[in-house]
C-alpha cells in the first residue's frame, strides 16, 4: 500500500513552474500517503543534479517557493534503495530503466521520454493529467481475505522497500500456524533470491500476558520462537521480540499494525491467518497516526511497561 517512484531531479523544474501539477504532487506524495521518492541514485547525488537543474532554470521567486517545498516533502521522508553503479555519462533515464531489479519502482517519472525507451511505467512530469491509473490510483483502505497470499500480495510493494518492519499483535506467536503462515508468507512475497534491497530488521510487539500463562512458560515460549525464527529469518537479518504490559490510565494493547521505517497499515482483525470466507480491512496510517505508534513501541517507549525482550540473528 506503499510506493517507490523513481524521479528525475528535472521534474521538480516542471512543478514548480505549474501552479496545477505542483498541486497535485504536494498532496500525492510523501509521509501518510501511499507514495514516496525511491532514491535513484542515491539521495546525496540526486540532490546534487537537483542543485545543477536549479541553477539552469529561470524561475520566478513565486516558483522558487514551490520548488522549495517540493524539495523537503521528497527528502524529508524517502525509501533508501541500492542502485549499484550510476553511470554520469548517460541521462537519468537510461541509468534507471537498466537497473538490474526489474519492477523495483512502481512507476519511473521523467522530463522527457527518448525513443529508444519502452518501459511501459514511464511518465512524463509535465503531462500529470495523463497518467494511467494503474500507476497512480492508490487505494489508501482494502478489503481482503484473511489468507497468506492475499494479505503477503497486498503487503509485498511496502515491506521489501523497508529497512525496519515492526509486527504488533497482543496475540502474535510464532509458535502457531496462524500467524507463522502470514509472516512466511510475507517474507517469500517481499524478498526475492537475487536482490540486496531487502528488511535486515524485524521486530514483533506482543502483549507479555498472552504470550505465555505464567513464568513457568517463559523459557519455552522463548526457546521455540528464536528455533522458528532462526529457520525462516532470511540471511544477515535479526528480530526483536518485545512482550508489553499495560499501565494504568495507558493505551490499550489491542490495534494490529504492521509498521516500518516509512509508514504503516492498520489491521482491522489480526496478523494471523481467519476462517474460510473471513476478511479484513486493512488502512494506511496517516503520518500523524505513524509517528504516535512507532513511539509507542520501541525501545524508548513511554506508553507501555516492557516485559521481556529478546533477539535472534541469522
Amino acid at each position: 500500500m506503499i510506493y517507490g517512484y523513481a524521479i528525475e531531479p528535472e521534474s521538480l523544474i516542471d512543478w514548480a513552474k505549474n501552479k496545477k501539477d505542483g498541486r497535485i504532487i504536494l498532496n500525492s506524495f510523501g509521509p501518510g500517503t501511499s507514495r514516496l521518492l525511491k532514491e535513484y541514485p542515491k539521495l546525496k547525488k540526486w540532490r546534487k543534479m537537483l542543485k545543477k537543474a536549479y541553477n539552469n532554470s529561470d524561475l520566478t521567486s513565486e516558483q522558487k517557493l514551490k520548488y522549495a517545498e517540493l524539495i523537503q516533502l521528497f527528502t524529508k521522508q524517502y525509501i533508501e534503495f541500492d542502485s549499484g553503479i550510476y553511470n554520469g555519462n548517460t541521462p537519468w533515464i537510461n541509468n534507471v530503466t537498466k537497473t538490474t531489479n526489474k519492477g523495483c519502482f512502481k512507476a519511473i517519472i521523467t522530463k522527457e521520454k527518448t525513443a529508444e525507451i519502452s518501459n511501459h511505467n514511464i511518465l512524463i512530469s509535465s503531462l500529470c493529467d495523463e497518467w494511467p491509473d494503474s500507476f497512480w490510483d492508490i487505494e489508501k483502505q482494502i478489503t481482503i481475505p484473511r489468507e497468506a497470499n492475499s494479505i503477503a500480495n497486498v503487503l509485498a510493494p511496502m515491506i521489501q522497500n523497508s529497512k525496519l518492519v515492526k509486527f504488533v499483535d497482543p496475540y502474535f506467536n510464532i509458535c502457531e500456524e496462524r500467524w507463522l503462515s502470514i509472516f512466511k508468507a510475507i517474507l517469500d512475497k517481499s524478498i526475492s533470491k537475487n536482490s540486496i534491497n531487502y528488511p535486515k530488521c524485524f521486530e514483533v510487539h506482543t502483549s507479555a500476558m498472552h504470550a505465555y500463562s505464567n513464568r513457568k512458560k517463559e523459557e519455552s515460549y522463548r526457546k521455540n520462537s528464536i528455533q522458528i525464527f532462526k529457520k525462516i529469518l532470511p540471511a544477515d537479518s535479526s528480530m526483536i521480540v518485545y512482550g508489553w504490559k499495560m499501565r494504568n490510565s495507558g493505551d490499550k494493547l489491542h490495534n494490529r499494525y504492521i509498521l516500518t521505517n516509512f509508514g504503516g497499515v492498520l489491521f482491522g482483525t489480526g496478523l494471523d491467518k481467519g476462517e474460510q470466507g473471513e476478511t479484513d480491512d486493512i488502512s494506511l496510517l496517516s503520518g500523524q497516526s505513524y509517528q504516535l505508534r512507532m513511539a509507542q513501541y520501541c525501545d524508548e517507549s513511554t506508553e507501555f511497561e516492557l516485559d521481556f525482550r529478546f533477539e535472534i540473528t541469522k
